[in-house]
């Protein structure tokens, strides 16, 4: 995924940041985002994402964005539109009984999803181990 990422952010974000390197600028949006959530200034209105957004959550919800070719534009404009506070299309939906439908996760997907997610770490382990995972990225 990284090296299609970084592909990505070097075809589509420099007609966007020119002269700017752009897989530099991905990185410092996640540091950001990490540092302090992104508002998502579409989700406040629609109730059907959370109002802001962390780097977590875009880390997440970047893996269905640069899979396909075609969706690179739209990845790079979310990247910018985040990049100048407006994060919403990175935000994860509030899954409830309402949301889904074809190719979204349902409210039993969600259950399901959370109990795959099984950690013994404290919230401090794993804080720390993001940190160094993000350290350790950074420098490749």
């Amino acid at each position: 995924m990284a090296i299609k990422l970084a592909y990505c952010c070097c075809v589509v974000l420099r007609f966007i940041h020119y002269h700017k390197p752009s897989l530099k600028l991905f990185h410092n949006l996640l540091e950001q985002a990490d540092k302090k959530p992104i508002p998502a200034p579409g989700c406040v209105t629609s109730h059907t994402c959370q109002p802001d957004v962390t780097g977590d959550d875009i880390r997440t919800n970047t893996l269905d964005d640069n899979q396909y070719t075609y969706l690179w534009p739209t990845f790079a404009q979310a990247i910018h539109d985040a990049l100048n506070g407006k994060a919403t299309t990175f935000s994860t939906p509030i899954v409830n009984q309402a949301y889904g439908g074809p190719g979204q996760m349902d409210f039993a997907d969600a259950a399901i999803s959370c109990q795959h997610w099984i950690t013994n770490e404290t919230w401090t382990q794993y804080q720390d181990r993001r940190q160094l995972t993000r350290a350790v990225n950074l420098d490749r």
